[in-house]
């Protein structure tokens, strides 16, 4: 009879063991793991009333510097890639993005919506300050004259960004 209770000892040990070694399911009370599940919700972050406190949070923290939340028991569906922010939106249609320092103190080099207008007629050449707002671009094979105009591209209502990845996909949520 003590080698069944030492058998049944040694079984129920066995049992208690295996339990403690596997993980616990993943809670959503943790507010980094509720940030990983608001974010994974391929309607947006904010989608479910659910998700805008927890996101709210994630916004004012990653604002304030904060670094993003980790959810340690997340089973990697959610992976961050970086944030930042992007003070000025894309070149409206027509316009081209380019980067140019304007200045003679040269103020570093910033990002610029171009505008190409061709003009007819001769070019001019050695008229000062003027010459910078002219230039030659190759439209069509043809070496073409025009007026370059340069303006700021608009700014960004939003420009603090969090790229992460979900299911392979990378995407973007805007504070």
């Amino acid at each position: 009879m003590s080698s069944n209770v030492l058998n049944m000892a040694l079984f129920l040990g066995g049992l208690i063991a295996a339990g403690m070694a596997v993980p616990a399911p993943a809670r959503a009370d943790d507010w980094a793991c509720k940030v990983a599940l608001c974010i994974s919700n391929p309607a947006g972050p904010m989608a479910v009333s659910q998700c805008v406190p927890p996101m709210r949070k994630l916004y004012r923290h990653l604002a304030r510097g904060g670094s993003f939340p980790i959810c340690k028991s997340a089973d990697g569906d959610v992976n961050v890639r970086r944030y930042g922010q992007e003070h000025y939106d894309d070149c409206p249609a027509g316009t081209k993005a380019v980067n140019r320092t304007i200045g003679d103190k040269g103020r570093g080099n910033r990002r610029y919506c171009e505008t190409f207008a061709p003009v007819k007629g001769a070019r001019s050449i050695g008229r000062g300050d003027s010459d910078r707002q002219y230039a030659v671009r190759i439209i069509n094979g043809k070496r073409v004259w025009g007026r370059v105009q340069l303006s700021l591209p608009p700014r960004r209502e939003k420009p603090s960004y969090l790229e992460y990845v979900v299911r392979g996909q990378t995407q973007r949520i805007w504070w």
